[in-house]
């Protein structure tokens, strides 16, 4: 479920206004920062949580919307994930003044690893929920026939989602997409990293998370949850998330 809310705080971003949420706790812990998934936002159930739990334990949180997505100024048909990696850096930039916990979901997980690789000074650690780095070279190895023939045609192709609308997918995000690919090579951190991910998940396969951690140098943590989905939302699977903010 998606939670619109009001008064929203915009900030002139590098494409456009972007809209987000601070809230500005104790300086003696790490800030934390999430990251939503392609085509969500910063209402959504896990972002909430973590805005309560943050509250609750007078943390400092950062969440925003990319351009094209929720609230923030954009046509969608124009994003691409290097949008997503600039809009999270000029927000780094202009909100935390200390090395940050970064949680991306989905995508997200993606946009907070380009982080991880390009921003080392500002991240304290890395959590991924079921991180979905490098989707868009796996959905151009995978096209059909018929998607080429769009793409070539109206340099777009749609799929059905779970949600209202459908994905649209992009010649421009496919492009960009191979620019931050990552799991074609090794990166070296010294930072705390944890993966979270759901076996029973539809949209990322599970075997992905030992990819990551392999790029990684195996030096992640991975936290496989039997029954757990793409969402990773329910009560259970948030109290994982919270022990693992608990144990960084």
């Amino acid at each position: 479920m998606l939670i619109f809310m009001k008064d929203i705080p915009y900030i002139d971003g590098p494409s456009g206004q972007i809209a987000y949420h601070y809230n500005e706790g104790s300086s003696d812990l790490p800030p934390i920062i999430f990251l939503c998934g392609f085509k969500s936002d910063m209402g959504g159930s896990k972002a909430e949580w973590l805005s309560n739990y943050c509250e609750q334990n007078n943390r400092s949180f950062l969440r925003f919307d990319y351009s094209a997505h929720g609230q923030s100024e954009g046509d969608f048909n124009d994003f691409t994930i290097g949008q997503a990696v600039d809009d999270t850096l000029f927000m780094i930039d202009h909100f935390i003044k200390s090395p940050a916990i970064i949680i991306g979901s989905s995508m997200g997980g993606w946009v907070g690893l380009r982080v991880l690789e390009l921003r080392m000074r500002d991240v304290y650690a890395f959590i991924g929920i079921a991180a979905a780095p490098d989707f868009t070279a796996e959905i151009k190895a995978a096209l059909s026939d018929e998607q080429r023939e769009d793409l070539n045609e109206k340099g777009f192709f749609e799929e059905p989602s779970d949600y209202d609308e459908p994905y649209i997918f992009t010649q421009s995000l496919l492009e960009d997409g191979d620019v931050h690919c990552m799991l074609n090579r090794s990166i070296l951190t010294d930072k705390p990293v944890h993966l979270i991910q759901g076996k029973l998940d539809k949209a990322v396969p599970w075997e992905k998370a030992n990819r990551i951690n392999e790029m990684l140098s195996n030096v992640a943590t991975v936290h496989f949850i039997d029954d757990g989905d793409h969402s990773l939302s329910r009560p259970q699977d948030l109290e994982i998330l919270s022990s693992v903010i608990e144990s960084i």
